[in-house]
């Protein structure tokens, strides 16, 4: 499913390309649907943080900033107003949704 990413640096149309992290948490990365390329790695794994089964921590900094907003607006994470710091910087604790859930299938 193609989406229109608005964030501050990711413009543009995207698809939500799911995968592992070595500890089985779910990553995400938006790339362009028409040449494969990469927009960004929308999370971060943090091995030592303590989560839920379906959350996840959203890279929001830096080229992703502006990631978590757009991937709640659009329904795909809810807001657990928890964060994780980190030395640099302040990472969102987001929940991913049945629509989430349903757009990067069952295997993930």
């Amino acid at each position: 499913m193609k989406l229109y990413c608005a964030a501050r640096f990711v413009q543009g149309e995207v698809e939500i390309v799911p995968g592992r992290y070595a500890n089985g948490r779910l990553a995400l990365r938006l790339v362009d649907p028409k040449t494969g390329e990469q927009w960004c790695v929308a999370t971060v794994n943090i091995p030592e943080v303590n989560l839920e089964d379906d959350e996840i921590i959203i890279k929001d900094w830096s080229e992703n900033e502006g990631i978590f907003d757009w991937l709640v607006r659009e329904g795909l994470i809810e807001d657990t107003r928890k964060f994780v710091r980190t030395d640099l910087v302040v990472a969102p604790i987001g929940r991913a949704t049945d629509k989430l859930k349903e757009l990067i299938g069952s295997d993930n």
